[in-house]
């Protein structure tokens, strides 16, 4: 019995797939079926904070799917400040980190409040202290 497998490349960043495998090597990681129409992979270890790869799915282990998608990693090193202050009116927290994407779906949760970061780049993504937020608890 051949293993279900995703195969994950890495691509440079001028969109070709590295084949290099000194500076990023191919990773195949089992995958599992959830229902008739799902496959689940976990994403490997290995790759920092805005490094992107494609990822295929192969059923016998040599022919690979052609509707392969890009995925992009993500780290977070931290936040600043800790702790909210008792006035958040024009505040805001600063999560660190690499890889952040713009066109991604980020939403600031602060106890239990979702809100849009007021801004995202590649290493830093602001979000808004919302005063509610806060005064609620």
């Amino acid at each position: 019995m051949k293993t279900v497998k995703c195969r994950f490349q890495q691509i440079a960043p001028e969109g070709n797939v590295t084949w290099d495998d000194d500076n990023a090597p191919t990773k195949y990681i089992p995958a599992y079926y959830i229902d008739q129409e799902t496959m689940k992979c976990a994403s490997p270890a290995g790759w920092v904070g805005g490094d992107q790869v494609k990822v295929d799915l192969t059923f016998n282990g040599y022919d690979y799917t052609d509707n392969s998608f890009i995925f992009s990693f993500y780290n977070i090193y931290g936040s600043f400040p800790k702790s909210g202050p008792s006035d958040a009116v024009d505040k805001y927290i600063q999560i660190r980190g690499k890889g952040f994407r713009k066109e991604s779906k980020i939403l600031c949760v602060l106890n239990d409040t979702e809100v849009a970061p007021l801004s995202v780049k590649f290493e830093t993504i602001k979000c808004p202290m919302v005063l509610e937020t806060w005064l609620s608890n």
